[in-house]
């Protein structure tokens, strides 16, 4: 199988590819972080001015790296594009993760139930295209790859450098996340630091340094419950950790070595900041970006990660489990023991990753994986080779616990991003136990890890697939090869479709700006971010105003679903930008969990829209009255489909319904009277009215009906979305 193992590895990872990006380019959010970070770096690549005119909550480290391999490769800021990239950072990142259990393991199976396990636990990755998330999770996965190289080949220095210009990347893209990753590796080279009076003290800080991280790091929340649990339950885990990391420590990590760490990350910091500010950024305005405005988020925006039932207990359990298996070492029993425990926390997130547990593989490494982080650590022999492979598994291990707090204010697809490095941590602590077991049972445990593997593989791969055949070509530029749900697909469209027949500006409630990609128009100032009603400033939103009110023809997309989900979890939506949108805005229409706004003293065709309209006299013929508002200029229409879930619901043509149509102008007024409307040259914007009694169309519509217009050979001329 060591043969065979480098096309093994290859040709999951060409599976787990191909899955990726059926999954990535068959989703899309509407919430639209990608179009903040996408329009952002867009805008920064343009003009610079990070922070001074290009609003981010992220680091110039990930502007500089995005910009400088816009201008290398020659790709624009594109969903298509902000897909592609994230498909090789989160691919990038699994083969890290798998190939390190491969370095340390020479287990095929094991490396590879790592590498589809970290691609899964990495799913995430479809709703956030292009998010910085990506970019973290591949550089925290190098940082866990080099790291396990160097501390193999004892090579102190080649670690420090690393930990250091690592360790800067980070701080500069996403601060909090930097600088958990410094707590992680530090803790390790604090607990293998050699020199005279230095070993005990040094040791001392690290575990004192990571209890107290948590709780420093989450004072401005503290009185919250889900905050408090989530501090106690890092604190008890770190303790788990260091206490079994203990049992392998030698002093390996010289002063000298700190120097280099220290060094090569404030170069680091100094080359970055150089570059900021030749590319308009001052180190006063970096100062803000960088690290004040992050201090104040959690006070702006949180979202409580969910903590499952008996999680704070299992952790105090879980602990004390610990002191008594480091007691207890030397006891005939304890390896065993220990090593089939680690195969049944193996077996249990296994069922999770391939979908057969009730809770999802995020929340079980955050609720009680934690917790458990120490069991992986413990050497189960004394020898030095399991001394060694014990020493690996705690730098994995001390990422990975300081990493999670990620999720810290916000428990959405940080979770993920930072629980990922215990796939590779479970496969290295198996594989480990595998080897100490001499039973029946531990003949099966590497093929069950491949079929694991492929398991994970297929069943992504299912997923994928299933939905690039129920999608359909978005078709908008820098997103042709997306393929979307027909009704979000047509939706989107449609406001695109209006938005550039109606607008010269266009803004959105919340910050939408895939929309401005798509249309490009403008928006109103640099100044863009999904939530701007609670992250910009009073400022910063005077200017927002400014340029609405310049521009007559300004429009608004607004995604009520979304701000519902914002309104409910007690996010206020306000500020003076809100109350100028809604004092002089108002819907043209609605469709979907969409609205279109324009200015309270205008009016426009609804492009692209249908409403229905019944009859509520019995008996009376043509009960059904269907309005669709088309742009199809000389085209001729000999049939109307309407569908509802993907499925047909009815057809219309000549033989059962009635058809006529009136010219308009972009305000939706008619420019003549009505005339027959099947099969005639229509004119460039068009009502299409069509009376029927067909009793396929009786019932009430669903929301996000669809219409679709064609011609005599079955083409595709035009579409509609039902309005509300």
């Amino acid at each position: 199988m060591r043969r065979a193992f480098p096309a093994a590895f290859a040709a999951l990872a060409a599976a787990l590819g191909l899955a990726g990006a059926l999954l990535l380019f068959t989703t899309f959010r509407t919430y639209d972080d990608e179009g903040y970070v996408l329009f952002s770096l867009a805008h920064f690549a343009r003009d610079g001015g990070l922070y001074t005119h290009v609003y981010s909550q992220y680091g110039p480290f990930f502007f500089l790296a995005a910009d400088a391999a816009h201008r290398l490769l020659g790709f624009d800021f594109t969903n298509t594009a902000g897909r592609v990239i994230t498909l090789v950072h989160w691919l990038g990142a699994a083969m890290l993760c798998g190939h390190l259990v491969w370095r340390d393991t020479r287990s095929a199976a094991w490396s590879l139930f790592a590498l589809a396990a970290t691609f899964g636990h990495l799913w995430q990755m479809t709703s956030e295209p292009m998010h910085p998330g990506g970019f973290i999770v591949f550089v925290v996965a190098l940082a866990a790859w080099c790291g396990t190289l160097f501390i193999a080949r004892a090579q102190p220095r080649a670690l420090a450098v690393t930990c250091g210009l690592l360790g800067a990347a980070l701080v500069l893209t996403k601060i909090n996340v930097g600088a958990l990753l410094i707590a992680g590796a530090g803790a390790w080279l604090l607990l293998h630091t050699s020199g005279p009076r230095l070993t005990r003290p040094a040791a001392l800080l690290a575990t004192t340094a990571l209890a107290l991280l948590p709780w420093a790091l989450m004072r401005s929340l503290l009185p919250t419950d889900w905050v408090v649990a989530f501090a106690l339950l890092v604190s008890l885990s770190a303790l788990g950790v260091v206490l079994a990391a203990r049992s392998s420590r030698e002093e390996l990590f010289p002063v000298t070595a700190w120097a280099w760490c220290i060094g090569t990350g404030l170069t680091t910091l100094a080359v970055v900041v150089l570059a900021a500010a030749l590319r308009g950024t001052p180190p006063a305005e970096l100062l803000e970006g960088v690290l004040l405005a992050p201090l104040r988020h959690p006070g702006v925006y949180s979202f409580g990660v969910r903590w499952r039932p008996g999680a704070t207990a299992f952790a105090v359990v879980s602990l004390a489990l610990c002191f008594v298996a480091v007691r207890s070492r030397a006891h005939p029993r304890f390896a065993p023991a220990l090593a089939a425990l680690r195969l049944v926390l193996a077996a249990v997130a296994a069922t999770a990753w391939l979908g057969w547990l009730p809770l999802n593989p995020l929340a079980l490494m955050m609720s009680y994986g934690l917790s458990c982080a120490w069991l992986f650590v413990l050497p189960l022999a004394s020898d030095e080779s399991a001394r060694r492979a014990a020493r690996l598994r705690a730098w994995l291990a001390l990422l990975a616990l300081t990493q999670a707090l990620h999720a810290y204010p916000v428990g959405g697809s940080q979770i993920g991003w930072g629980t990922f490095l215990f796939a590779p941590l479970l496969a290295l602590g198996a594989a480990d136990a595998g080897a100490v077991l001499r039973t029946k049972i531990a003949r099966w445990i590497a093929p069950t890890a491949l079929a694991v593997a492929g398991g994970i593989a297929f069943a992504l791969l299912r997923v994928g697939s299933n939905q690039w055949r129920d999608s359909e070509p978005l078709g908008l530029p820098g997103a042709e090869a997306l393929r979307l749900e027909p009704a979000l697909a047509t939706e989107l469209r449609v406001l695109t479709v209006n938005a550039t027949a109606h607008c010269d500006l266009l803004f959105s409630l919340p910050g939408m700006f895939s929309f401005n990609l798509w249309t490009g128009l403008p928006s109103p100032t640099s100044a863009n971010v999904t939530h701007w009603f609670n992250l910009l400033s009073s400022a910063q939103q005077s200017a927002v105003i400014a340029q609405l009110a310049a521009h007559p023809r300004a429009g608004l997309i607004v995604e009520r679903d979304v701000l519902a989900l914002v309104t409910g979890a007690g996010i206020p939506v306000a500020g003076p930008l809100r109350d100028y949108l809604y004092a002089h805005f108002a819907p043209a229409f609605a469709a979907g969990s969409h609205e279109f706004w324009v200015r309270r003293d205008r009016t426009v065709a609804p492009l692209g829209t249908a409403s229905v309209l019944y009859r509520s006299a019995p008996g009376t013929a043509e009960r059904v009255r269907l309005e669709l508002c088309v742009t199809a200029a000389g085209r001729r229409v000999t049939q109307i489909d309407w569908l509802e879930s993907g499925r047909l619901r009815a057809t219309f043509t000549a033989t059962n319904a009635r058809a006529a149509f009136e010219p308009l102008r972009i305000d939706g007024t008619s420019t003549a009277s009505a005339a027959p409307g099947w099969n005639v040259p229509l004119p460039p914007l068009a009502r299409l009215v069509l009376f029927t009694d067909d009793p396929a169309a009786l019932a009430p519509p669903q929301r996000a009906a669809l219409f679709r217009l064609r011609d005599a050979t079955g083409a595709l001329v035009g579409e509609a979305i039902l309005r509300d």
